[in-house]
């Protein structure tokens, strides 16, 4: 018999996780240091080779920005949130050193998708709107598709009428705790 090889349930909790540099307070805790330090590491021949080449490859600034700050608090340098709040930063930093540098970009957003619409451009919307007879200008005018109703219930569904089976009466009184009157006068209940 092999005895399978696992984690021992609550392990975690009697290990110790301070070898890892995430599970420690991190070095930098201020957003300015911080930020000046992962940009102070693109200057470095490294870093800018580096970013040099993932731009080189038309990797998105989005992507290599991520990179970056995962390496940072993988180091322990930074905290998760951290990272999250000086991503723009960051990425802003990459455009600039692409914008010097003369390389090609994508920030990785893609702002083309969104629909902006000006007041004048959203008063004409709801004037149309209202015009058609639409009483709730918020709702679109295509109407929505409905679902076909499905012939099972399903999981969560509603059984059909004619699966429903009650139990019989003496099944149901002995459900609810009601008990016969012979059971009842030989003093046990």
């Amino acid at each position: 018999m092999e005895i399978p090889r696992a984690p021992i349930p609550g392990a975690n909790y009697t290990s110790d996780t301070r070898n890892y540099p995430w599970h420690r307070p991190p070095d930098i805790d201020n957003y300015d240091e911080a930020v000046a330090h992962i940009l102070k590491r693109l200057e470095t021949p490294s870093g800018a080779s580096l970013v040099y080449s993932m731009l080189d490859i038309e990797m998105p600034i989005a992507t290599i920005t991520s990179a970056i700050i995962l390496q940072a608090i993988s180091k322990g340098k930074i905290q998760i949130d951290m990272g999250i709040v000086i991503a723009g930063a960051i990425a802003r930093g990459i455009e600039i050193f692409a914008l010097t540098h003369g390389l090609k970009y994508d920030m990785g957003a893609d702002a083309d998708d969104e629909i902006i619409y000006t007041p004048t451009q959203l008063q004409m919307i709801l004037e149309q709107q209202e015009d058609q007879g639409s009483g709730d200008p918020i709702r679109s005018q295509q109407p929505m598709a409905e679902e076909p109703a499905s012939e099972e219930g399903g999981l969560m569904g509603a059984p059909a009428t004619d699966d429903i089976q009650a139990a019989p009466d003496e099944e149901q009184q002995a459900m609810l705790g009601v008990m016969d009157e012979e059971e009842t006068s030989d003093g046990v209940a």
